[in-house]
């Protein structure tokens, strides 16, 4: 029965996993990397001052700085955005749906379906077995029963003699 139940669990994730990859790609793809709102407002430390412009290196060095400081932005967006869609689309269908989608599986199958199942022929023949053991081991112990209560009146009878 685990066996199915997993089957129907892993139905459902791989399917909902395989929805939320092209949610993530699409919100990848989607994503406006650049706002050209952020562009015009720099920080004026990070760009050279007007005697260091000149200077290639100095001008190099402050491109870098806003290009990694505009890709750190961008990046962390992204990222943001991924996380939220595969909140939405994996985690919650997942805590939602899930024990609907497997109950609705099981409800489905019929009784020898379920029987099999459960493989409710070798349970029994397996409780059909443990009820013999049983019984011959509860006969041994009213056997001994039997045993122990006849000791006990004849030393209750020597006991009660020897007074």
């Amino acid at each position: 029965f685990t066996s199915t139940v997993r089957g129907f669990y892993r139905d459902v994730v791989y399917a909902l996993a395989e929805r939320t990859r092209a949610k993530a790609l699409d919100e990848f793809h989607c994503t406006q990397m650049l706002y050209w709102s952020q562009t015009g407002e720099v920080d004026e430390k990070k760009l050279p001052s007007s005697k260091k412009r000149d200077d290639a290196r100095e001008l190099t060095k402050s491109v870098a700085a806003l290009a990694g400081e505009l890709f750190d932005q961008i990046k962390e967006r992204l990222a943001d955005n991924v996380v939220l869609k595969c909140h939405h689309t994996f985690l919650v269908p997942i805590a939602d749906h899930l024990y609907g989608e497997v109950q609705g599986k099981v409800s489905r199958l019929a009784d020898a379906d379920l029987e099999a199942l459960f493989e409710v022929e070798h349970t029994r023949a397996k409780l059909r077995a443990e009820e013999a053991q049983l019984a011959v081991v509860e006969k041994r112990f009213a056997q001994l029963e039997t045993q122990f209560l006849a000791a006990a009146d004849k030393f209750a009878r020597s006991r009660s003699f020897g007074v």
